[in-house]
């Protein structure tokens, strides 16, 4: 596969369920993050649940599922397309640096598709590919006349993950987790407002396992649950005081991706 091509999932496999896995090597500093958007028709993020990485490993329904290093890649995904709710339009896979380096350091990186252990089709990049970017949509998968069909997309961001919360429409989100890890950096000086909390513990309930099946527990039929003013009722006040613990980080390696049952901060 090569950066801009445009194919039918139906001609690169029939399995209901296959993998998207993305193995990136840096020369210099930093470490390679993955994640997967799921975007509306407007092509924004609805709210936290739909952000798929190490710590939200899965989304309503079950439809993407963040397998970590499991599959012979650094960062996989596994993708139920039957599965993901009518509203979903767009599923982009982002692979980001956290910390210093960009993507031209690149030494080698892949984005490849995989059923039943199979190896089905391979993108590969190199730091010839890339500036200074420190984010790039590597692929979309996207509905279409009816069918889902996949963009190797390579658009890039240079002002790193943070670039691409704001272009899927997802700034209080981001806002909300870089304030609570300053929080935890500065102690407790800084003070959360009642939305930004909300947003936190929306995402914090939504990546808590359930203790039947080890997933995030879903309600109903995928959609937000809401109550009274639009979120569920919290003991504001003493679940604040919680907002600042370790939220962990996506890490690039052969070892498996920590389970800490907290979202990570995304550099």
């Amino acid at each position: 596969m090569i950066k801009g091509q445009r194919l039918k999932i139906s001609d690169i496999t029939r399995e209901p369920v296959f993998d998207v896995g993305v193995t990136m090597d840096l020369s210099g500093p930093g470490e390679i993050g993955a994640a997967c958007f799921c975007l509306d028709a407007r092509g924004s993020l609805a709210d936290g649940r739909w952000l798929v990485y190490e710590e939200n490993r899965c989304s309503p329904g079950a439809a993407v599922r963040f397998m970590g290093a499991s599959r012979d890649d650094g960062h996989d995904f596994e993708l139920t397309l039957a599965s993901v709710a009518p509203e979903v339009e767009r599923i982009v896979v982002v692979a980001y640096v956290g910390g210093p380096g960009a993507m031209n350091q690149l030494t080698y990186g892949h984005l490849r598709v995989k059923a039943g252990g199979a190896e089905l089709a391979r993108y590969v990049m190199s730091g010839h590919d890339f500036g200074q970017e420190k984010a790039v949509m590597l692929a979309e998968i996207y509905r279409k006349s009816g069918e889902w069909r996949l963009y190797l997309n390579g658009q890039g961001f240079a002002e790193g993950i943070e670039g691409v919360f704001r272009h899927f429409d997802a700034e209080s989100l981001w806002e909300a987790l870089s304030l609570r890890d300053r929080r935890e950096q500065q102690g407790s000086g800084a003070e959360l407002s009642p939305e930004q909390a909300r947003e936190i513990l929306e995402v914090l309930r939504k990546s808590a396992p359930r203790e039947e099946d080890g997933w995030p527990s879903q309600e109903g039929d995928g959609q937000p649950s809401r109550d009274g003013d639009g979120w569920p009722d919290q003991d504001w006040a003493a679940q604040e005081r919680g907002v600042g613990e370790d939220p962990g980080r996506v890490r690039e390696g052969g070892a498996s991706p920590r389970q800490t049952g907290k979202p990570p901060t995304i550099h």
